[in-house]
């Protein structure tokens, strides 16, 4: 099959899913693209882009490039493909979507989401255009079944190159060991919840946690008490030894995560991580709780787990080593394009 990939550049994922796509015999032509909404996101993510060679990828400034958007057409109408895969595609206006649609007519428009549709004006209001609509959130599978719209759940995945077991060298420990790690974005929810454990031994590692001295969110985040063990974004097999030097890797969901999962449960699993997450209800036959990973449901739970799980090394080492094999087995990209496409072809999940 001719597979059409468009994707965001994220930390690799759009890499992730084109390879699980090529082993699985596919021919699949991938174009990144990058969306930037301000000059202040701009130069951030000029430097990590830059480093990450992410020169192929197509650059969006607001939702209102057009020149983007008529790229993305020429290029999928050039490929032709059986099927365009859009993953999130927020940068991507209706119109333009209609348009390829009426080129494309021996072609199946399918997008799998990783965010909320209803927090993207360009998704929303392209949702009817597709054949098929995946997403990782349940509620809002049954939400996007209420507007007509042929949609199913799928979870995220990891990628077994980047979230595997990794020993960290002698020169590494004091840099990655802790009792308790946190590898995410700063948001008001997390915040409130590391206020609460200033008890523990945690490391923090993800964007917008380390503010400049001239800041004033360097202030309001030392009158918090937050742990001061902070440090900048870090991906790939850098956060596979974080996890695997952390005694405890705590998994704390983005408020758009009424019930699904985020690619975090799966990365510290295949990483062959002792994860502790908020119970999320799609945890539910996707994993073995208390077997292959812990849940919490309050702070105060939290707390003695957290208490528990210390002095415990021995459980805390199987409950990993069965969420390993679990991750491995079940919750790789290939394991889910699988399912994609098997359920593109039967119409059933």
């Amino acid at each position: 099959m001719r597979i059409f990939l468009f994707a965001p550049y994220w930390y690799r994922y759009e890499q992730s899913i084109a390879n699980a796509l090529l082993a699985q015999g596919h021919k699949v032509r991938l174009l990144p693209y990058v969306h930037i909404r301000s000059f202040r996101e701009w130069l951030g993510r000029n430097t990590i882009y830059r480093h990450r060679q992410a020169q192929s990828a197509l650059y969006s400034y607001g939702e209102q490039d057009e020149r983007c958007n008529e790229e993305f057409v020429r290029y999928a109408v050039d490929y032709a493909p059986d099927l365009l895969l859009i993953v999130k595609g927020e940068v991507i206006k209706p119109q333009y979507l209609s348009l390829l649609k009426h080129t494309l007519r021996d072609t199946l428009f399918v997008n799998w989401i990783m965010d909320s549709p209803f927090r993207y004006r360009n998704i929303s209001a392209s949702a009817h255009l597709y054949d098929f609509f995946f997403s990782f959130e349940p509620t809002d599978v049954e939400r996007l079944k209420g507007l007509n719209i042929r949609a199913f759940f799928l979870p995220l995945a990891f990628d077994p190159r980047f979230y595997r077991k990794a020993t960290t060298l002698a020169g590494e420990r004091q840099r990655y060991e802790c009792d308790i790690s946190f590898v995410g974005a700063r948001c008001r929810e997390r915040e409130k919840l590391f206020k609460q454990l200033r008890e523990f031994d945690v490391r923090i590692w993800g964007p917008s946690w380390v503010p400049k001295p001239w800041s004033l969110d360097f202030y309001k985040l030392l009158f918090r008490g937050l742990p001061k063990r902070m440090t900048d974004e870090v991906w790939g097999m850098e956060v596979a030894k974080i996890y695997n030097a952390s005694r405890i890797c705590l998994n704390i969901h983005h408020p758009q995560s009424m019930q699904g999962l985020n690619m975090r449960t799966f990365e510290i699993s295949g990483a062959g991580g002792f994860q502790v997450v908020d119970y999320k209800r799609a945890l539910e036959g996707l994993f073995d709780i208390g077997e292959e990973l812990v849940c919490y449901r309050s702070i105060e739970e939290l707390k003695d787990l957290l208490r528990y799980y210390l002095k415990h090394p021995a459980e805390r080492d199987k409950i990993a080593e069965r969420g390993h094999i679990r991750a491995w087995c079940e919750h790789t990209f290939e394991a889910r394009m699988q399912s994609m496409l098997s359920c593109i072809e039967t119409g059933r999940p």
